[in-house]
């Protein structure tokens, strides 16, 4: 509740369901408990006087429509959880759009670069040792145009293309995938057959 209640001299209290008319408990199963949330808002509980896990709990709920940051981070992960969970919240629709559409694209990423690691190296293994060296070799070669190109502002975008290509996927797909233009791509494609 969001409010005091008189007749509740209570903080918390542990309530039942009953029957108006007959006074009897309805269930034996179903409780509900009724919180006074301006109990503990911080003009009358300070942060310090919070001592167990539902104090903290309970003083970040009373108190979010005036806190800048949620308290209690530093103490329980869950505060930090919630605190993440506020901020993205927080944000506007196209905003949060785009927050899971840098993600999306980091998953992608990464697993491109896992697969291609995890692979290559057991393909090194099972073709012999000089092919395997190749492959490594290919692959720092890109890795070394990756972090030239780490002065420019697309870096983690141009990684992932050559990733991609390195992998054999066609101009296309990886244009679909990182969201760039097939110019681009091709652009990259080209700088690596230079190197």
């Amino acid at each position: 509740m969001n409010f005091y209640d008189p007749k509740e001299p209570n903080k918390i209290s542990r309530n039942c369901w009953t029957n108006v008319e007959t006074g009897r408990i309805t269930s034996d199963r179903q409780e509900y408990w009724k919180v006074q949330l301006p109990y503990f808002r911080s003009h009358n509980m300070k942060m310090e006087d919070c001592t167990s896990k539902s104090d903290y709990w309970l003083y970040n709920f009373a108190n979010m429509g005036t806190m800048e940051n949620i308290a209690f981070k530093e103490k329980d992960t869950d505060f930090v959880y919630l605190s993440d969970l506020a901020e993205f919240r927080a944000m506007t629709i196209p905003e949060q759009d785009n927050y899971i559409r840098m993600i999306d694209r980091e998953v992608v990423y990464n697993n491109v670069l896992d697969r291609k690691y995890r692979f290559g190296f057991e393909d090194g293994r099972t073709q012999g040792m000089a092919q395997g060296m190749a492959q490594g070799m290919a692959q720092g070669m890109a890795q070394g145009m990756a972090q030239g190109m780490a002065q420019g502002s697309k870096t983690k975008e141009h990684e992932m293309v050559i990733a991609m290509l390195l992998n054999g996927l066609s101009v296309e797909t990886v244009a679909n995938i990182s969201k760039l233009p097939v110019e681009e791509i091709k652009k990259i494609q080209s700088s690596m057959a230079e190197a």
